[in-house]
């Protein structure tokens, strides 16, 4: 085969998280390469990315984005690796031959192993692979990418590696520095993954917000969709009197599942926002009006709500149940709770116990 020529022609594998979309801002920086367009693995049987869970309609977000087409090889879950190897190969030799394409380019960091498997798979269809990421140091390269801008959310985590909590956070330095030591920083062994809304190169950002979260099969995977779309206009109407604002207000039962969803991470206004699809400003001034507090107030109120359920029901230390509903001290956890209450969180257990409370 010929060697690489200016303007050389290249598919990308893409997978909509971090290290696919610096491979793509890596090879469009580098004259050599003409991104022709992404191909994409997805499961047959739910038209999700393989281990990331994201629906087919956001990546088609993310080539639009990126001002690229986009090719998806569909699989079946449940299927051997030889039929799964054969479907990708299939799918990779009609996209290649449709321009001549040689190449396709992966996003491999430093896996050893993963490079050998993607390498023998497109040797034995005569295709070549690249590696525009290949030998980056992980921890300068966690550090380019956020200092370039880029924004994503954690969509999966393997949770015997990574606490399912962190599934539906926003990647950035302060998820990389709550990840254990043995994790790392790039997920390069597959222990978490992620869905980027904006990239070095893209014409828009993708829209984007985590939702639900649901585990299984070892990885605990968050709902990532588009923001919700409400009538225009961000003035509370009070509701009829005895009704809960939670309950009337559409946007904000959609805040409520996401806090009561995610309690022990980091939440504030600018976090919430894109779940109420209002600006951060907006989603302020609306809550205090529909809710007669600030939204600060009634957070707190529902972590000591959620605190007082766990010191009924569970044993843990005062330390871990303040980190589980969200307090990042534990002296901040006993006062606030000291003034809501009217007593310490280890004194109400012990009433707890003696049925006193």
């Amino acid at each position: 085969m010929s060697s690489p020529s200016r303007d050389q022609p290249v598919w990308l594998w893409w997978s909509g998280g971090k290290d696919s979309s610096w491979a793509l801002h890596t090879l469009r920086r580098d004259p050599t390469w003409d991104v022709r367009g992404l191909v994409v693995l997805i499961n047959r049987r739910n038209g999700r990315v393989a281990m990331h869970g994201v629906r087919r309609r956001m990546i088609e977000a993310q080539a639009a984005a990126a001002g690229l087409p986009v090719r998806f090889v569909q699989f079946d879950w449940a299927a051997s690796l030889t039929e799964h190897d054969s479907a990708i190969q299939e799918a990779l030799l009609g996209v290649c031959s449709t321009d001549g394409t040689e190449f396709v380019a992966f996003s491999e960091i430093f896996s050893v192993r993963a490079r050998r498997r993607r390498s023998e798979l497109l040797e034995r269809i005569g295709l070549r692979p690249l590696f525009p990421l290949w030998g980056r140091d992980p921890a300068e390269h966690v550090a380019e990418i956020l200092g370039a801008g880029l924004k994503a959310l954690v969509c999966s985590v393997e949770t015997d590696r990574v606490p399912a909590r962190h599934s539906g956070c926003r990647f950035d330095e302060n998820f990389v520095a709550a990840l254990p030591d043995d994790v790392d920083p790039c997920g390069e062994y597959g222990e978490f993954h992620t869905f980027v809304e904006w990239a070095p190169g893209w014409s828009s950002q993708v829209s984007a917000v985590s939702g639900s979260r649901i585990e299984r099969y070892g990885f605990a995977f968050a709902e990532i969709g588009e923001p919700p779309q409400e009538a225009k206009g961000e003035t509370a109407v009070p509701p009829k009197a005895g009704n809960d604002p939670f309950d009337y207000y559409a946007r904000l039962r959609r805040v409520r599942e996401h806090v009561d969803q995610h309690l022990e991470d980091h939440l504030d206004l600018r976090a919430l926002a894109p779940v109420a699809a209002m600006s951060d400003g907006g989603f302020g001034r609306f809550f205090r009006e529909a809710t007669g507090q600030s939204f600060h107030d009634w957070l707190v109120a529902r972590r000591l709500e959620r605190a007082v359920l766990l010191l009924r029901e569970h044993n843990e230390p005062i330390a871990r149940v303040a980190e589980a509903v969200g307090f990042g001290s534990e002296r901040t956890f006993r006062r606030l709770f000291q003034r809501r209450f009217g007593s310490t969180p280890s004194r109400f257990r012990s009433q707890v116990r003696d049925g006193r409370a």
